[in-house]
């Protein structure tokens, strides 16, 4: 079966080796929602992958959702995130909003040492008592964040999946804004250059 969100071909700024990220859109958005972060990432010699969802939306429900409502089209965004990963070593994930949750989902449910995680506004996918817990995150740096009052990321479901995956092996750091746009904040931008100078 054809893997809808791997028609279109991403977007790929930097040098063609070295260090890898895969930067991941919210709903109804595109690669060029990630631009920014990925000019400044490919500026320090990072290539950036910016890959888009078919129809701009990974999966149609919220990710809140039982995992069910969501099937299958979370898994055919999972499967394109793993391919535009592929047999990378040295490969940072992030992700805003819809891409936030899509990033933290595969990393928990693919747990290895990753040089950095940014869920930008995210949280792990699913209903309450689905979440994904893994092990074997082996100090992955993790930023997770959100806003108080985010009309579409819960506060408290950031604040489960951030235990969640600091359980699993991740070095967690959780931050949670005051109320705000739903937008990537610029200090999220430095931490996320942090993370992969680091």
């Amino acid at each position: 079966m054809t893997n809808e969100h791997l028609e279109t071909e991403p977007v790929v700024l930097g040098p063609e080796s070295g260090r890898l990220a895969v930067l991941v859109h919210g709903r109804g958005s595109g690669p060029e929602a990630m631009l920014d972060l990925a000019g400044r990432l490919a500026a320090d010699g990072v290539r950036c992958v910016l890959p888009a969802a078919a129809g701009g939306t990974w999966y149609p429900q919220r990710f809140t959702a039982p995992l069910a409502d969501n099937e299958p089209w979370l898994t055919r965004a999972l499967e394109a995130l793993d391919a535009h990963v592929g047999d990378a070593e040295d490969v940072a994930l992030a992700g805003f909003s819809q891409g936030a949750c899509l990033v933290l989902e595969y990393v928990a449910r693919h747990p290895r040492r990753y040089r950095a995680v940014a869920g930008l506004t995210g949280g792990l996918i699913g209903a309450d008592g689905e979440l994904t817990r893994p092990q074997g995150l082996d100090g992955t740096p993790l930023l997770i964040t959100s806003a108080e009052g985010d009309e579409w990321v819960p506060v408290a479901r950031t604040r489960e999946s951030a235990e969640i995956l600091e359980a699993g092996g991740a070095s967690v750091d959780l931050r949670i804004h005051q109320p705000s746009s739903h937008a990537i904040r610029a200090e999220e931008a430095d931490a996320v250059a942090a993370m992969m100078a680091g």
